[in-house]
């Protein structure tokens, strides 16, 4: 045995490492020949002892007869003290180094000093930690330079170094686009491979690397004898291409963001490259709940908010840091590593200082906090001043999702819960308007910290509606002079209905309305949530296609145009009698409503609104109206023959929930930004009464109970309220924590609800918490029930749809690759086949276990839910698009 040591314990739990002479010493005959050792090279002694590549810095001099140079710690840790003793006084020729240790000296001093034109440094090899970026290299090094750059891999536990790889010159000349640097040439006795999960050497691709020999062998803790040929597993990723081995990552360094694989080092690679980034660590918080990048900026006039808007056009969603700090200098590890724990911890104390409130915030402390937090999200600078906060935010690439973090961010900086706040930042509201509304906060670790917590969200309802108190749980029957008879003559210019075709218009009454999560209603009052109750559910041809083992896929049979985007998901409306006894209706940003025949694609009417609308529509009981909600704050019931307005009902808010019929009594529910729920009857045109909800805008739609009798309804505060869809009066309401954008789903046992903490909640009908389903990123897709076994089928951000069985249990899931927004639906008929669409537009169908039958790639975003009947499935598109698919065979078949 020549020396025992430890593992330093960064890449898993430390080792005992016994190392024998006849492994360490063909390390350093091997590597003296390649640096062309000579006496009179100067080597630094830079590692420390206890790290074992000091054995060949140590050796390496001696068997060479050369000097060795001994630097102090506190040397060491003075990047100007160490580049002086090293380059002017000591002339040093070999360092062998960390990367983090060389990045100390800064780019100007590299480029300078270190790897300057007349440099008496003659080899730097660099081991321990990732290979920087050629990139980054070519900024060190100076024109004229000789220094030769050697990239060395390897384990302590197969002590000391595996591969050594020279970077060619012309590699490092400005202009070159070779990125990629190879782990290199195994050693002196050294075998390298890489296997895959089953154990078996690859010849290309990726797998884990594996390090060992017939002489390369180490003792582990309490092994006692040598075994020749042992290979020991190093827990990296390598990717072999062209018979050169790649370092990849850490395995269990990988971490999964939004449903992405994730390594930290992409982030920290890609940051490395900006001009104004000196060096850089990313690390993970525990838990892994939030991504950290801490930057040592190049000059003192760095902004934040420039880096980030860099790195979010350079990495993709899932890679970009939830916070960036910037620090004078990285911590070291006594082996010369980036320091992760010391790291954290100065997040810790800056998160404790931020969080820290001595007194109240008053309101424009908190627009200053939001404004910097905006800007820190998007990287986008804006005039605080702006006039439209939530305008802008969604307008330069925010989302529903962004808000959250936004959201979440601002809490940390104040010390302060805003369970409200997602909600003002999604509407059109000023930020002066936004503090007004948020109220005043005060420390959260007062005395009142244990005692429930106060409501801080404050409201002024707007419009043509009188303001009134509306305490939580409280009820407000609306008189009939406070609906649509007093706007209708108003909004007779405003809300136009162009006729597009000349035929009479439909007239027959709708039997029948399939809408998101195959949701059915039958007019006069009957519904269901299966295919069950929906009439005429195609031909035999049609059946027989759909449930095909094989050979089908999926074709356009139609598109309409509806001038932007479709968010709302489309309804398919049954008439009883004449041609185009199906018609499918849908809104648009563009402001537009509209009607088209299926399957024909035609569209029959179109109605332009005062703004957009992202509310999906909703048939009456009558079977002659369609309601759906609108941003400027109005519930439009249109006629479903011709797409007149025959009632506008104004709220306090946008609507942006999709109304939701009670079957028995044919009121209408449908919730508002302006935080109510109301009850709005069509054939009085009356409002029965609406329902404050207790702090928080409903966003999403409710969802009407028969047996027992209730209506929930999610809240962006984070409940979930059960209320009788009668008189409103609150039957009880479930705090969830995080902000409810997706719409609850009911069946006879249970009622179940997605919540942007990555979790699906299922309670009782009397609120009891019956489980919850967590998945790895938040979850804005509404629930869908299908089949007589009552499971949930559901998507999540973390980029897979989830099918869990009524009890909680997991029964499929399928990765589409991006996140699931819109609520899956089963294919009405036959049953069995379900149709998810991921955010970049792919719709894919799945049978009954999961697996893929067919797909098809959207050139837009998709946030529409799809609906699906016959052998057509219809979704909205991001392109301004109403897409009708066709299932159908394969032209192969």
């Amino acid at each position: 045995i020549a020396y025992v040591l430890h593992t330093s314990g960064t890449t898993g739990p430390p080792k005992i490492v016994h190392v024998p002479h006849a492994c360490i010493v063909p390390n350093i005959t091997h590597l003296r020949s390649l640096f062309a050792m000579s006496p009179e090279d100067v080597v630094v002694l830079v590692s420390a002892l206890t790290f074992d590549p000091s054995v060949v810095e140590l050796f390496v001099a001696l068997a060479s007869g050369a000097m060795l140079l001994l630097v102090p710690p506190y040397v060491r840790r003075s990047p100007r003290d160490l580049q002086r003793v090293l380059f002017q006084r000591s002339r040093a020729t070999v360092l062998q180094a960390t990367p983090t240790l060389l990045r100390r000296f800064g780019a100007a001093m590299l480029r300078d000093v270190v790897l300057a034109c007349g440099s008496p440094l003659r080899v730097l090899a660099l081991g321990g930690e990732p290979f920087p970026p050629l990139s980054v290299l070519r900024t060190w090094k100076s024109m004229g330079n000789r220094t030769r750059l050697f990239n060395l891999y390897g384990i302590t536990e197969v002590s000391c170094w595996a591969t050594c790889h020279e970077i060619p010159t012309q590699h490092l000349l400005p202009g070159c686009e070779q990125c990629a640097v190879p782990v290199g040439k195994p050693l002196l006795g050294t075998r390298v491979e890489v296997r895959d999960g089953a154990g078996l050497v690859l010849h290309h691709g990726q797998g884990q690397i594996y390090i060992g020999g017939e002489r390369r062998t180490c003792l582990l803790d309490g092994e006692a004898e040598l075994v020749p040929g042992t290979m020991r597993a190093t827990g990296d990723v390598g990717r072999v291409a062209g018979r050169l081995v790649y370092y990849v990552g850490r395995s269990d360094g990988l971490v999964k963001r939004h449903g992405q694989q994730l390594d930290p080092l992409l982030l920290q690679q890609t940051a490395e490259c900006l001009a104004a980034v000196e060096t850089c660590a990313a690390v993970m918080t525990p838990g892994q709940t939030l991504l950290l990048l801490f930057v040592v900026p190049a000059s003192c006039n760095v902004s934040l908010a420039v880096e980030r808007e860099e790195l979010a056009s350079l990495l993709p969603s899932h890679a970009r840091p939830d916070s960036v700090m910037l620090i004078p200098t990285l911590p070291l590890t006594s082996h010369g590593k980036v320091s992760s724990a010391e790291l954290l911890a100065l997040y810790e104390v800056e998160n404790a200082h931020i969080s820290r409130v001595g007194k109240p915030w008053e309101p424009d402390q908190l627009i200053r906090t939001l404004w910097a937090c905006w800007q820190e999200a998007l990287g986008r600078g804006v005039s605080a001043e702006a006039a439209d906060l939530a305008a802008s935010f969604l307008r330069v690439g925010g989302d529903s999702l962004g808000v959250v973090r936004l959201s979440g961010d601002v809490e940390r900086r104040l010390g302060a819960s805003l369970p409200g706040l997602p909600d003002l930042l999604l509407q059109y509201s000023s930020s002066s308007g936004i503090a007004e509304n948020t109220g005043h906060s005060t420390n959260t670790n007062s005395e009142n910290s244990g005692k429930e917590p106060r409501k801080i969200l404050k409201r002024k309802v707007e419009g043509d509606i009188p303001e009134q108190e509306a305490p939580e749980g409280k009820r407000t029957v609306m008189p009939s002079e406070h609906t649509s008879s007093h706007h209708i003559g108003r909004l007779a210019h405003r809300a136009q209905t162009q006729q597009v075709v000349s035929e009479p218009p439909l007239g027959d009454e709708m039997v029948a309305a399939l809408s998101r999560g195959s949701r059915v209603t039958m007019a006069g009052g009957r519904a269901c949530t299966t295919s069950a109750g929906w009439p005429g559910c195609g031909s035999t041809r049609n059946r027989a296609v759909v449930t095909g083992t094989g050979g089908v896929t999926l074709r356009e049979l139609w598109k309409c145009d509806t001038g932007k985007c479709v968010d709302a998901s489309p309804l398919l409306m049954l008439r009883a009698h004449g041609t185009n006894a199906v018609a499918v209706c849908v809104g648009s940003h563009s402001r537009r409503v509209l009607c088209a025949e299926w399957p024909g694609g035609r569209v029959l009417w179109t109605a332009e609104l005062p703004d957009r609308v992202e509310s999906s529509a909703c048939l009456s009981k009558c079977g002659t109206l369609v309601a759906l909600g609108c941003y400027d704050g109005c519930v439009y019931l249109l006629r479903a023959d011709s797409g007149a307005v025959a009632w506008a009902f104004r709220t306090g808010g946008p609507v942006k929930s999709s109304p939701a019929l009670d079957p028995v009594s044919g009121v209408l529910l449908v919730g508002s930004h302006d935080q109510l729920l109301y009850a709005l009857r069509p054939s009085d045109e009356t409002c029965v009464w609406r329902l404050h909800c207790g702090g928080g805008s409903v966003f999403s739609s409710p969802c009407v109970s028969l047996t027992p009798r209730a209506a929930y309804v999610g809240t962006l505060g984070g409940h979930l309220l059960a209320v009788n869809p009668d008189d409103g009066a609150m039957l009880w309401s479930r705090d969830c924590g995080k902000p409810l954008f997706s719409s609850p789903a009911c069946s006879c046992a249970y009622v179940c609800v997605g919540c942007v903490d990555g979790s699906l909640y299922t309670f009782s009908h009397m609120g009891d918490k019956m489980w919850q389903f967590r998945t790895d990123g938040p979850v804005f897709s509404s629930p869908c029930i299908v089949g007589n076994r009552l499971d949930v089928v559901f998507g999540s951000h973390d980029g897979s749809v989830y099918a869990v069985s009524a009890s909680g249990q997991l029964q499929w899931k399928h990765q589409l690759g991006a996140p699931v927004y819109a609520t899956p639906c089963t294919w009405v008929c036959p049953a069995g086949l379900v149709v998810a669409a991921g955010t970049d537009g792919l719709v894919c169908v799945l049978d009954e276990q999961g697996n893929p039958v067919c797909s098809y790639r959207l050139p837009g975003e998709v946030f529409s839910s799809p609906v699906a009947w016959g052998d057509c499935l219809l979704v909205g598109c991001r392109d301004d698009y109403l897409y009708c698919l066709q299932i159908c065979p394969h032209p192969s078949m």
